[in-house]
């Protein structure tokens, strides 16, 4: 859109999904695989986000290309017949194998456990890597910035959907609130299908940037008063690997 007191720029808004509850089968259940698909769960997420977003005019939509953010731009997109989703793996969730991660923890797996829950809040210290094994946080991050620069700059719409990850969306929310350092890469929680809107004000003729606008942040259409989300997302994986380290004691054959 015209900015209204600046009408040599414009706006551009995209619209930030993250996936619906996603879990893959036996060795893939505490990994993120490109072929992890929605649960049941995350199908009615999915579906209540589409109806909430039913009349937003998108002119373009994008996903990740990993099954399950593909699955969730799908789902949304059935309101918007005739609008074809393009994917990109620029768009990825930061890399992480979450069985090794709490293997290589120290002490017991309790203490794995609750390291894991809250070690997004040190993401801006040097040399950090998601739960110490996967991505670097300032690479990852680095990358979104640019992704989002380029998705702001070269959309061919005004109203942009973009089906993507948890931790995209904390990313995308520390370029948006210019939190480069990601001193607040935790704070900005995700939940399954929980919507953000990004108003992005450019310059296209010198392919700049001006400002940001945060509209709506992690809001969840299944759940709007998040009476029945009190854990966070890295507590609920937390929760979901504890369940998997339990499954493969009860199937070792010493057990």
């Amino acid at each position: 859109m015209q900015l209204p007191y600046d009408e040599t720029h414009t706006r551009r808004r995209i619209y930030l999904v993250r996936h619906g509850h996603a879990i893959g089968q036996g060795a893939n259940s505490a990994r993120y695989t490109p072929d992890v698909t929605l649960t049941p769960q995350g199908t009615r997420q999915a579906e209540a986000a589409r109806d909430f977003l039913s009349q937003v005019p998108f002119d373009e939509a994008w996903s990740s290309d990993m099954t399950r953010a593909q699955q969730t731009a799908g789902i949304i997109l059935q309101a918007h017949p005739g609008l074809a989703l393009q994917t990109s793996p620029a768009y990825r969730e930061i890399g992480i194998d979450l069985a090794q991660a709490v293997a290589h923890g120290q002490g017991g797996l309790n203490e794995r456990l609750h390291a894991f829950a809250y070690q997004l809040w040190h993401a801006d210290e040097p040399g950090a890597r998601i739960f110490g094994v996967g991505d670097f946080y300032r690479e990852y991050a680095d990358r979104a910035f640019e992704t989002m620069n380029a998705l702001a700059l070269d959309a061919t719409g005004h109203t942009v959907l973009l089906a993507t990850h948890g931790g995209f969306i904390r990313a995308a929310m520390c370029w948006a609130t210019r939190s480069a350092s990601l001193s607040a890469f935790g704070a900005f929680d995700q939940d399954h299908c929980g919507i953000t809107v990004l108003d992005v004000d450019i310059d296209a003729a010198s392919r700049r940037v001006l400002r940001h606008h945060v509209r709506l942040a992690n809001f969840t259409a299944l759940d709007p008063d998040k009476r029945n989300l009190r854990r966070i997302d890295s507590e609920v994986m937390a929760e979901q690997i504890s369940a998997l380290v339990d499954r493969l004691k009860g199937s070792s054959p010493d057990a």
